[in-house]
């Protein structure tokens, strides 16, 4: 629970955690029962908290855009973007920065995006 805050601190995007861990008790741990799911709430609390916290303190901040305010088009594009480029700094930490601004031209036809369009 206490890596689990730190992590939220640290950056939101450790947010959906807990559903990730109930994933887990369905497949491949089969193991989803009352029980699992019940010493998940404080983990699904906090992970709210963290989020109404995040939410209300960045949508004062003018640069900010909100996730409603991309077109529907785009928000696969962004997703697919994120994840090869998080992935790709993991690999190859080079021009590091706490905040990494989308360019106005997103396309599929990047190169960055190709992997993650054909992944299964």
């Amino acid at each position: 629970m206490i890596t689990y805050v730190l992590a939220l601190m640290s950056k939101p995007t450790s947010t959906p955690l807990p559903a990730l861990m109930l994933l887990l008790d369905f497949w491949p741990l089969r193991r989803l029962n009352r029980r699992a799911v019940l010493e998940k709430i404080p983990f699904f609390v906090i992970g709210a908290a963290s989020a109404l916290v995040t939410v209300l303190s960045q949508g004062r901040t003018p640069a900010v855009q909100m996730p409603g305010e991309y077109p529907a088009g785009r928000i696969p594009l962004i997703l697919c973007h994120n994840i090869v480029f998080y992935l790709w700094k993991i690999v190859w930490p080079a021009h590091l920065s706490q905040h990494y601004a989308f360019r106005r031209r997103l396309r599929c036809p990047r190169p960055r995006c190709w992997p993650a369009w054909l992944a299964p």
